[in-house]
């Protein structure tokens, strides 16, 4: 990571920051109480409902990808 761009870069270029620069502060000091992960959105999505002491609700999904096109990144991985 040493050569990435100077301070002002990461507005453009935020996808390649490390997370940890957006989780925590100037000191160190972790900004949030919980990460949620893609893989496991609704559940972590829950969790949060229940912590918060709200209904939860079914999350949409929206943009799925069909069979064809897993297959061709499971390909281009390989």
């Amino acid at each position: 990571m040493k050569r990435l761009p100077p301070p002002g870069w990461d507005d453009k270029y935020r996808h390649v920051m490390p997370q940890y620069d957006m989780l925590h502060d100037a000191d160190g000091r972790l900004l949030v109480n919980f990460v949620g992960r893609f893989e496991s959105l609704q559940e972590d999505f829950r969790r949060v409902c229940a912590k918060l002491g709200i209904e939860s609700a079914e999350l949409p999904h929206r943009n799925r990808s069909d069979k064809k096109s897993r297959d061709t990144r499971r390909k281009l991985r390989n």
